[in-house]
């Protein structure tokens, strides 16, 4: 409301010229921008996560789930649940109450379900007036979806990384328990004939530890 009292000659107030201005538009974008800040400082927590030097996949879906309550329109009321199916577990945050209002998103690593993302609104959610649901009926804002869409579609870049990391530890323990247990010595030098290791057919025949043969060269074993 804006106001411009008019007076008469001897200032006397004679008249008032007023007008109204409706600002509800302007809240509501002022209320989305602040609500898509948030889903931004999601998704930059989660990346900072990830990049934790030892940090275990546990680890991280705990902390995704534990990280996206807050990043909702009502943040009180939202909980979130992460399955991983192959594994069968399941991380929830705190409190956590299931319910029918939800928004679910899959988790896929090389055209394959490994799991689902959730977010509950429990039932102490009241909506607001100027809510910012995407429809009448729905609590959820379009960003919200997006969102979750998004933490999955990470999770699952997540899980490849994690399951490809897993498959070259297993590829080179098989590699050094055929090295350790073929029935040929085996050497392995540098170009200058340094040599850098030795199994155990290979000490055996030489008669010396893996700590000798790895302080001479290929040359000392001819003399």
């Amino acid at each position: 409301l804006m106001a411009v009292i008019i007076n008469d000659e001897d200032g006397r107030p004679k008249s008032i010229i007023a007008s109204f201005i409706d600002i509800s538009q302007r809240v509501r974008i002022e209320k989305l921008t602040k609500e898509r800040h948030k889903k931004l400082d999601c998704l930059h927590w989660l990346g900072e996560l990830v990049e934790e030097p030892g940090i275990t996949l546990p680890e991280i879906v705990q902390g995704t789930v534990d990280l996206m309550p807050e990043a909702w329109q009502y943040p009180e009321s939202a909980c979130a649940r992460i399955t991983l199916v192959g594994k069968d577990e399941t991380w929830c945050s705190e409190p956590f109450e299931e319910t029918s209002v939800k928004i679910t998103s899959d988790i896929w690593t090389e055209g394959n379900k490994v799991g689902t993302v959730e977010v509950f609104y429990m039932k102490n959610m009241k909506r607001a007036s100027g809510d910012l649901g995407a429809k009448e009926d729905d609590a959820f804002m379009d960003e919200e979806y997006k969102l979750v869409e998004s933490i999955s579609g990470r999770l699952g870049r997540i899980i490849e990384r994690f399951h490809a990391k897993d498959a070259l530890h297993e590829s080179e323990a098989r590699y050094r328990s055929l090295f350790q247990e073929s029935n040929d010595a085996i050497f392995i030098h540098d170009v200058t004939g340094k040599i850098l290791e030795v199994n155990k057919k290979a000490c055996n025949l030489m008669a010396y530890d893996r700590a000798t043969l790895l302080s001479m060269n290929v040359k000392d074993l001819s003399t």
